[in-house]
């Protein structure tokens, strides 16, 4: 579960791709494939994007609110 207030996916595994979605607190994404310090991710509702590792990390482990 998203515990900071969002998270941006893009559409491929680098800075360079654009953001397509913002994931917002409290949503729960499924991580489906990594990639050189990436996931590809999907929201409850079928959307599909890319997520820097790190930034993942720290949206999961941040103290919710």
């Amino acid at each position: 579960m998203i515990t900071i207030p969002f998270l941006e996916l893009h559409t491929g595994p680098a800075e360079v791709y654009p953001v397509t979605r913002v994931v917002e607190r409290g949503e729960e994404l499924e991580v489906l494939k990594s990639r050189t310090g990436w996931f590809k991710v999907r929201g409850p509702r079928g959307y599909e994007g890319w997520v820097e590792a790190d930034k993942l990390q720290a949206a999961i482990a941040a103290p919710a609110d």
